[in-house]
């Protein structure tokens, strides 16, 4: 009996760091003044170049809605435009063309995934190098004046820079994909929000990022990795280079409105997310306590906060486990107590940033739909362990 209540202690104990430091991101979002996604001051050239990177697999459905922001603004926009058509099957090179940005092809069988087109990108500019880079996905919007604000912010601070990054449910999509734009907006605006008031530290998001010339070229994106973006933002903190958070700047895309599309992006990224929490966040805490980076330490905890729904799941199954247990033994009271608490915290804080941030795109009836929600993912969580994806495939856009 003692022997297991240690063991119930740990896994307590395990859950709890995540927990508190989920906690601790949106309650200091909560304290801190919203930004304005049109505040956006700075916008001057100050004499650098800087590229807009697209990597683009396919896109003829969505690159022009892309691309037309950049190129229609002309003057307005002082960077360069460089699309990595890669593997392409249909008109996406055509059409890029067409409207005015530079269009590099590749091919290959066995390379496949964004990170080897950005790398693929990256060695086509290496003879003539902008200052910065920023990388936007084929399938986002942004202003032309918002990614100068991003590039000179970049410039400005010598390290990497994270925009905003949102992604919205369609009009026709169902209603269950407005609980993953709430959970998109939790983990890349409202978490990132109050992390980086404490540490200064974010994850990279994929798209919107901005990077010095001189700190990319440090690091071979070439892989097909899941989740290429989080295992760079590991690769520069156990270096010492940390990613900014700059939320003024805003990138917008949509989820795919089917309901197998979606599947397949959140299998990717979550069973990505999961696998880096097993490889990476060891070593993150191991160069902290060897090197003493703090954004090392910064982005282990940040990386031990589990998807969403997982969390969910897993407060719900230690709180009722918790008060099985205590029927049957008082000893364990003090794991039903722990697990509750942990459990209020959580919800309460993601109440209140629901209530701030999220009451336009969940609502009242919306908020029903969460437990066949997280339901819905546990088809995803149990196929980590029997058969984790590990292959890099692309979501169908429709």
């Amino acid at each position: 009996m003692v022997f297991f209540q240690w063991v119930l202690f740990f896994a307590l104990l395990g859950l709890g760091v995540p927990v508190l430091v989920f906690v601790c991101q949106i309650a200091l979002a909560l304290l801190r003044k919203s930004p304005d996604p049109q505040a956006l001051v700075g916008t001057e050239n100050n004499g650098f170049t800087w590229t807009v990177l697209i990597p683009a697999h396919n896109e003829e459905g969505v690159v022009a809605d892309t691309l037309r922001p950049l190129m229609a603004e002309g003057a307005a926009f002082s960077g360069r435009v460089l699309v990595v058509a890669d593997n392409c099957t249909d008109q996406t090179a055509q059409i890029c063309r067409a409207m005015g940005a530079v269009v590099v092809e590749r091919t290959s069988a066995s390379e496949r995934g964004k990170g080897f087109a950005l790398q693929h990108g990256l060695n086509h500019l290496a003879s003539n190098p902008p200052d910065v880079v920023i990388v936007l996905d084929a399938d986002c919007t942004v202003s032309a004046s918002g990614l100068q604000v991003l590039a000179s912010e970049c410039r400005r601070a010598g390290s990497p820079v994270q925009s905003a990054y949102l992604m919205h449910a369609k009009e026709t999509a169902p209603p269950l994909a407005k609980i993953s734009e709430f959970a998109w907006l939790v983990k890349t605006w409202i978490r990132p929000l109050g992390w980086t008031r404490l540490t200064g530290q974010c994850q990279l998001l994929g798209s919107g990022m901005a990077f010095p010339w001189g700190v990319l070229q440090r690091f071979n994106l070439g892989s097909g990795h899941l989740v290429e973006d989080l295992k760079l933002t590991a690769d520069m903190a156990k270096v010492g280079v940390g990613v900014g958070f700059l939320p003024s700047v805003q990138v917008d895309s949509c989820f795919p409105t089917l309901d197998s599309s979606r599947l397949v992006q959140s299998r990717r990224w979550e069973h990505g997310h999961l696998g880096m929490i097993l490889t990476e966040v060891p070593r993150l805490l191991w160069c902290f306590l060897t090197t003493r980076r703090l954004h090392a330490l910064a982005l282990a905890l940040d990386m031990l906060v589990p998807p969403l729904s997982l969390l969910v799941v897993v407060l719900c199954l230690f709180v009722s486990t918790g008060w099985a247990l205590a029927l049957v033994s008082g000893e364990m009271r003090w794991f039903a107590l722990g697990s509750t608490v942990l459990s209020f915290l959580a919800f309460s804080v993601l109440g209140f940033a629901w209530f701030r941030w999220a009451r336009h795109i969940v609502s009242i009836m919306d908020i029903a739909l969460i437990p066949a929600f997280v339901a819905g993912k546990l088809k995803i969580y149990t196929g980590f362990v029997s058969g984790r994806e590990k292959t890099w495939r692309r979501s169908d856009r429709n």
